[in-house]
């Protein structure tokens, strides 16, 4: 359905609306019911959800597109434009195969591609990274059963004399070698319709409503309803019988290794049909046996992921790139973490560095299958849970703990007694998990996933334990990567990081990077605007893109594209800064749940061997040595707003080497992190493989906890042999005190002083008069000699700080009562 505008996303405020369907409807099973409601501009070798059981979706193909329709949106038989074609291989569909001996049709390729929605068995020399079952062997292969065929239709402004047009056609393959189709078509003069079943030698007219398949712009519902006892079929149109039933003996087609099923166009992608579909359903059984009214969308919860309360900003971000500084600064009594120079734009002898954890240890040893998409949290009763794909079918699981040292397996599912944690039905392959403060109490938790090549979904549940997928993609591209969704409170926005691969290192290899989406609202699909070839071009010259382009020709005509320029890229490497060859693998971005204005990143930074020149290097790609394509480890970035980063590489927040008796080359720090008094616990997962290891032995591989005191993340530095002085934009603060998280080690300190807001000292508060601060403490208050502690004389008018140091860190500031 569409994203909504603010006034309308809330549950609060719609109204109910009774389905007024006949009473015979639920008598029917969905075979298949493709709603269309993807993006407006999806690209081809995209897939349009089944919203039915069966996971019959559909490709879209370049000879059809997703248009606004009845219900959102709607398939057209309308061409996508036209592009370039790189070259490439046969597997990605760019170099054309030749007709093989004995045939008439070229295999599919992007040469050839005009197919407007296709489901295939066949076409196998093409990249398939979903399963596509075998539509002869499904409920599509209509036979000699009771059947409902229902969709809306609305028919395009058409030339005099045109051919038959397409619903949909079946066939037992090899596609367009035979006529071994089941087929309905419109008729060429618009009259009604056709059905066609090779085995009976069945052609049969279906009369219609002329004048509702000829008035372009209107939406008219359709209905085929077979009755297998009698050989009838009855038309509807708009709930109405279009006449009298119409005899058809009908036979199933044979199973065929090369079936297909295939919208809008026939297996050679010609009749296309002239206007566009919406909600097309195929049921096993007769939905409708009499007159009815027509259906409203057939789609359950069409509004799944909205919010249900009035989206609120807590506090406006303070540091955003686009803020002028021409006003003070309103810190009123909020923490400010020292992880830049943001408030302190000017300073002399200060380095910002990251402070790795004081603790890691291991708290969980895997066994078995158990992938490295990692999310923590803490829910409701305060028990930790960690999330992450496990199983033959890399379904999310989850394991629980109350002390955040001893995890248990809950017993949740019997589908696999290996993995009684199992908390989906389905894949899950690339989980975020978070509690979502603005949903309904039934989709408080969400889960955002990749899902065996289909695209990226949303999935809502009340518990954490038992999720509910909401069938149409969130974003329709391959999910290389685990997403990082969460709400931002100072926005009022959703904000997710999604891998792309489009990038290209200096070698011509892939240089993994991150995208942005802001949402309003998390109710499927997301905004999208799809970009041209010619955007592709011109974003390549500045940037090093690969040069399939645009990026939906990557996986072929039969698998989703990943995601390319659409969204702004945040995450990348940085040419001169990083070695060659370095790239994120996934960055693991939070926003800081105990200060404002503090966004933290945890990015895995993968070190390629693999063909990476010189020789002394890639060597250590070589089987012989047991490693494998590089280690990888895992640095600090850190962001005012989420959108502009720094990186703090070193000293390294967690590498490589002994860990608890595990001698570990990649680590990947969990999504999220916990508090437990004053102290953060983060979790990450460490192996003691090489990425694409070589090695034969079975390696060991862990749940590590990482523990820290609050806040102490980057530090503003002084050196020890010298003085550090830092000068603080004008602000605005409320409180009685001023109190820091410190460290100065034994010989250290620290001095404040406070100043007029245009820099005058103020008497009594001046550096000389601060009271040394020194020790290692969370919450130090500063005093000044002859004048204590208290400052709410200056409450809520705008004052400087500088602040001298010398051999010491300093973490955070805040102003209390």
């Amino acid at each position: 359905m569409n994203q909504s505008t603010l006034s309308t996303l809330f549950r609060g405020a719609a109204l109910a609306i009774a389905l007024p369907l006949a009473p015979a409807l639920f008598a029917a099973e969905t075979v298949a019911f493709w709603a269309f409601d993807e993006p407006a501009g999806m690209y081809p070798s995209s897939v349009i959800a089944d919203h039915g059981s069966s996971g019959l979706g559909l490709v879209l193909g370049p000879g059809g597109s997703i248009v606004p329709g009845k219900f959102g949106r709607a398939l057209s038989t309308a061409e996508q434009p036209k592009i370039d074609l790189p070259e490439g291989s046969v597997l990605f569909g760019l170099t054309q195969l030749p007709i093989p001996n004995g045939r008439t049709v070229e295999p599919l390729s992007w040469h050839n591609a005009r197919f407007a929605a296709l489901l295939t068995a066949g076409e196998n020399h093409l990249r398939k990274e979903f399963e596509h079952p075998n539509p002869s062997t499904s409920g599509l292969n209509l036979g000699a059963f009771d059947w409902t065929v229902e969709f809306w239709y609305q028919p395009a402004a058409d030339r005099p004399g045109g051919n038959e047009g397409v619903v949909f056609e079946i066939g037992s393959g090899p596609r367009g070698e035979n006529d071994h189709v089941t087929a309905l078509l419109l008729a060429a003069d618009r009259s009604g319709f056709v059905l066609v079943n090779q085995p009976t030698r069945t052609r049969v007219a279906i009369p219609s409503d002329a004048n509702a398949l000829r008035q372009p712009g209107r939406w008219t519902h359709l209905a085929f309803v077979y009755d297998a006892a009698r050989r009838e079929l009855i038309h509807y149109v708009n709930g109405q019988p279009a006449g009298a039933a119409v005899s058809a003996a009908l036979t199933a087609l044979p199973k065929g290794d090369e079936a297909y099923f295939t919208v809008g166009r026939d297996a050679r992608w010609q009749r296309p049909l002239p206007g566009l579909l919406d909600e097309l359903r195929i049921s096993r059984g007769k939905a409708y046996e009499a007159a009815f009214s027509p259906p409203a969308s057939l789609v359950q919860d069409p509004d799944a992921g909205a919010p249900a309360r009035q989206i609120a900003v807590t506090e406006p971000l303070r540091f955003a790139t686009d803020h002028p500084f021409t006003e003070p600064v309103i810190l009123g009594s909020s923490k400010h973490l020292l992880i830049d120079d943001a408030l302190f734009p000017q300073h002399t002898n200060v380095t910002f560095i990251p402070t790795p954890p004081d603790k890691v240890e291991l708290v969980h040893e895997v066994q078995g299958s158990f992938r490295k998409h990692v999310t923590v949290l803490e829910d409701e009763q305060g028990v930790i849970r960690l999330y992450n794909p496990i199983g033959r079918n890399d379904q999310l699981g989850v394991l629980t703990s109350r002390d955040g040292v001893n995890f248990t397996v809950p017993k949740l599912s019997t589908a696999d007694p290996s993995y009684p944690n199992i908390t989906t039905a389905g894949a899950a392959g690339t989980p975020a998990v978070f509690i979502d403060p603005l949903a309904p109490p039934e989709e408080r938790w969400k889960l955002v996933s990749g899902d065996e090549g289909h695209g990226i979904f949303l999935h809502t549940s009340a518990d954490g334990f038992a999720w509910k997928r909401v069938p149409t993609a969130a974003i329709s591209a391959w999910s290389g990567s685990q997403s990082h969704v969460f709400y931002d409170d100072q926005r009022g926005q959703y904000v997710g990081y999604h891998r792309s691969d489009l990038g290209e290192n200096h070698h011509g290899k892939t240089d993994r990077r991150f995208v942005l989406t802001l949402l309003d609202s998390l109710q499927p699909p997301w905004p999208f605007e799809p970009k041209s070839q010619a955007e592709y071009d011109r974003a390549a010259a500045t940037s090093r893109l690969d040069r399939v382009r645009p990026w939906y020709l990557d996986n072929g005509p039969l698998t989703p594209g990943g995601i390319g320029i659409e969204w702004p890229t945040v995450f990348q490497p940085i040419d001169g800064f990083d070695p060659e060859a370095v790239d994120i693998y996934v960055p693991k971005a939070v926003k800081y749940p105990w200060a404002p204005d503090t966004y933290l990143a945890f990015p895995c930074m993968y070190f390629h061997y693999e063909e990476i020149p010189p020789a002394t290097r890639n060597t250590l790609a070589e089987e012989r040595r047991g490693r494998g394509s590089g280690p990888i480890e895992t640095q600090l970035m850190a962001s005012r707003d989420g959108v502009n980063w720094t990186r703090y590489p070193r000293p390294v927040w967690l590498g490589l080497g002994l860990m608890d008796g595990m001698d570990i080359h990649q680590t990947y720090m969990a999504q999220g992190m916990v508090r437990r008094g004053d102290e953060i616990w983060m979790y990450s997962y460490n192996t003691e493989e090489y990425h694409s290891t070589y090695r034969k032995k079975p390696e060991r591989r862990g749940i590590f906890r990482t523990v820290q005191r609050v806040d102490r993340f980057v530090a503003a530095e002084a050196p020890y042999d010298r003085e550090a002085v830092l000068y603080s934009r004008p602000l605005v603060f409320s409180g009685r005190q001023l109190i820091l998280n410190v460290d100065t080690a034994g010989s250290g300190w620290i001095q404040v002083g406070l100043l007029q807001g245009d820099g005058r000292a103020i008497p009594g508060y001046g550096l000389d008069d601060c009271v040394y601060v020194s020790g290692n403490e969370l919450r130090y208050p500063v005093e000044w000699l002859d004048s204590g502690t208290d400052l709410s004389a200056f409450s809520g008018q705008p004052v400087r700080l500088v602040i001298r140091m010398r051999g010491a860190r300093l973490f955070s500031l805040q102003f209390v009562e």
